[in-house]
């Protein structure tokens, strides 16, 4: 059974860094959608139960005016090692999409319409595997290692994981042509999805 960080669980379950992209405009969303799932297999993140998607909802609703809206739930994990993992929940919404044709560089290109939302929440999860808790001698000392004895460790941890989900944030900013803090090399993939 796949283990989710709780909120009341703060010294095993450490919140890394949270990010929240909003844009209405112009974009292709099956591109942005790849964008996300390409990061994922790049920085060797996975499902949660190890053998299925990383999807774990999908909604689509189609309005009178053939708008659509999604909710799209990722979740995926990459293991560290028997005593760390990293967690990060990942959140499409979509307001209002519609198909459009544009003119771009002189020829017509397929894209898309609308508003999304892109949240992502990233965790450290320490003992995920409850070795320590269930342990008849290391649940007595679990607390004191977490805090003093592996607290340098977690912060380090915290801090890459920080990076990590910048890097995603950063990536999402320049696909959709927002401001970023640095200059970036231009990426591989064109900016919105248009050819």
């Amino acid at each position: 059974m796949p283990k989710y960080p709780h909120l009341r669980d703060k010294d095993h379950n450490i919140r890394a860094s949270y990010f929240e992209v909003e844009y209405e405009e112009v974009f292709h969303l099956k591109e942005l959608y790849k964008l996300v799932f390409e990061w994922t297999e790049l920085w060797q993140y996975g499902s949660i139960d190890g053998i299925g998607e990383i999807e774990s909802l999908y909604w689509e609703r189609v309005n009178q005016n053939g708008s659509q809206e999604h909710h799209i739930w990722w979740r995926f994990e990459r293991k560290i090692n028997s005593y760390v993992k990293y967690f990060i929940k990942f959140d499409f919404q979509t307001l209002n999409m519609s198909k459009i044709e544009v003119m771009h560089k002189g020829k017509k290109a397929k894209t898309n319409k609308g508003d999304v939302i892109m949240r992502a929440d990233a965790w450290v999860m320490l003992d995920w595997q409850d070795q320590w808790k269930n342990h008849w001698l290391l649940k007595h000392v679990d607390e004191w290692y977490v805090k003093r004895w592996y607290k340098s460790q977690v912060e380090q941890h915290k801090k890459a994981l920080w990076f990590e989900l910048y890097n995603l944030e950063d990536s999402i900013k320049q696909y959709l042509t927002l401001h970023t803090q640095f200059e970036r090399p231009e990426q591989f993939r064109p900016a919105k999805g248009l050819p």
